[in-house]
């Protein structure tokens, strides 16, 4: 997913992937829960986009890799880490 993404200076495509697997996992598509489901997986979307922000310094894939500044905050290795890291800690913490 990263290199479909990958310099177009939007959203990290390591936070997309975060988002594509926690919204598959946690979703579900219940549609008798209709939007109460939605409404809790835009909660935990939004926790997470957070998390990867503190993380990561920023969402934007411009930002994170210094495009303008010529100060990188973090590599996209570092990124994806921290993906990953983001989702085991929710997988654990869902005992999933």
């Amino acid at each position: 997913m990263a290199a479909v993404w990958g310099g177009y200076d939007l959203t990290c495509g390591a936070l997309s992937g975060v988002v594509f697997v926690a919204s598959t996992a946690f979703s579900g598509g219940n549609h008798e829960n209709g939007p109460k489901d939605k409404r809790a997986t835009y909660a935990l979307i939004k926790e997470l986009v957070n998390k990867f922000r503190e993380m990561c310094g920023d969402d934007n894939c411009k930002v994170i890799r210094g495009i303008e500044t010529k100060k990188p905050l973090l590599s996209c290795d570092e990124c994806i880490r921290n993906g990953v890291e983001i989702l085991e800690q929710l997988f654990s913490e869902k005992s999933i």
